[in-house]
């Protein structure tokens, strides 16, 4: 795929994991803090699943940590130290994430995050009207943005598959030498079971997750 957005004019092609690894490091230091206070952490990366809480537990709103999605990391990174790295200005600076949802679309429409967000099914037709045959380009490397990709990595805010049933993921974090137990929602049916719990005191978790 790198090679086919380079034929269409792309410079930089990425993965987000140098993304995810920030939003995973900021999230720990957030949660750190937290935590030190006692109780259950609710964080998220998530625009809908803060609204969700907003409209729904009102209550629990200023009590969530809310961290830039990867999406957000990386528009703000290229924006910032890539560009100032490069000497390249900002303003000329387009930006485009390849997603696989809408809700990252949604997000760039109403944060800025990114300039274009292109799903999978709209970037193969793209392909198709500028005459790029993936099969007939020879593979390439990705750019490298950031040394943040090699951060430790938490395992938290990492991206997830959305599920229509079933339970919600535990996991187990290390954070600031010690474990603790997390809950992880895939969507809001979910998140709702974990708020409500939360709200009756019956949390199990010292970390919650939440996810559209």
């Amino acid at each position: 795929m790198a090679a086919g957005l380079r034929k269409i004019g792309v410079d930089y092609v990425v993965s987000d994991d140098f993304a995810v690894a920030m939003v995973q490091e900021q999230a720990a230091k957030a949660i750190e803090a937290k935590l030190a206070g006692g109780g259950t952490v609710v964080v998220t990366n998530s625009p809908a699943a803060v609204k969700f809480v907003n409209s729904n537990f009102a209550e629990l709103a200023p009590e969530m940590i809310v961290c830039d999605s990867a999406q957000q990391a990386f528009g703000h990174y290229v924006k910032t130290s890539f560009a100032a790295a490069k000497q390249l200005d900002a303003a000329k600076i387009r930006t485009i994430s390849i997603t696989n949802d809408n809700e990252n679309a949604a997000e760039a429409h109403e944060s800025g995050s990114v300039d274009f967000v292109v799903n999978a099914r709209e970037l193969y037709r793209i392909f198709l009207r500028t005459g790029v045959d993936l099969k007939k380009r020879r593979p390439s490397e990705l750019d490298s943005l950031a040394a943040s990709a090699s951060a430790e990595r938490t395992g938290l805010l990492a991206p997830v598959t959305w599920q229509m049933e079933g339970e919600a993921g535990e996991q187990t974090l290390k954070l600031g030498g010690e474990e603790v137990k997390a809950a992880v929602a895939y969507n809001l049916g979910q998140s709702r079971k974990l708020l409500d719990d939360l709200k009756a005191g019956s949390a199990a978790y010292h970390v919650v997750q939440l996810n559209a």
